[in-house]
């Protein structure tokens, strides 16, 4: 992948989307979102879990609340996926553990990120080979919607077991280690400004 963050630049693009849908400022966090994970590919491999993941908070808010909360709802979640699975997965993962080790975090939380972006990655992978698989056998529509996730689930807990036991019998260093160098890439720059930019956009708009 030619497109990279920094995990300081990472952190800054799931902080900055949280605290503007907590503003109500839907358009801004969305571009931002929509970019990062276009940068990371994610958004294109991991369609059918967004939409798992969506879909279901816009049916069950709409139903007790209206279809209206119901959008806002499933609209915010998808928005906050986007912009934390996509900047996750522009991260370096030994950069991400150095960064973290070196401000403290212990070595297996350190981990958490880069595992996070690990599983995303093999679900959307998964999702698409199991896709592929049941249309194979003639599924469409909602039938193929909704036995799609059992075949993704299973091999996710394989998976999981398998990278937790690799983790269990595997020594992690303890040392918090020196400070890592910041190793700024083009997409920080295009990150960091358009943040700033919008931010200023977004205090100045009333005046």
């Amino acid at each position: 992948m030619a497109s990279r963050l920094s995990p300081p630049v990472a952190l800054l693009v799931v902080v900055w989307t949280l605290v503007m849908l907590s503003q109500d400022k839907y358009t801004e966090a969305s571009i931002l979102a929509l970019a990062v994970s276009a940068a990371s590919g994610i958004i294109e491999s991991g369609a059918l879990l967004f939409a798992w993941l969506t879909l279901p908070s816009l049916a069950i808010v709409s139903l007790i609340y209206g279809l209206h909360d119901g959008i806002e709802t499933a609209g915010r979640i998808a928005v906050m996926a986007l912009a934390s699975s996509g900047s996750l997965s522009l991260l370096s993962f030994i950069d991400s553990y150095r960064w973290l080790r070196y401000i403290g975090v212990p070595p297996h939380w350190a981990l958490l990120p880069s595992l996070v972006a690990r599983q995303a990655q093999v679900a959307s992978v998964l999702a698409l080979e199991a896709r592929a698989s049941l249309q194979g056998r003639g599924l469409r529509g909602f039938r193929l919607a909704y036995r799609l996730p059992l075949p993704v689930l299973v091999h996710l807990y394989r998976y999981s077991l398998q990278l937790a036991e690799a983790l269990h019998h595997r020594k992690v260093p303890q040392g918090r280690g020196a400070r890592p160098p910041l190793k700024p890439t083009p997409l920080d720059a295009v990150v960091v400004f358009y943040v700033i930019g919008a931010t200023l956009s977004t205090l100045l708009a009333p005046w």
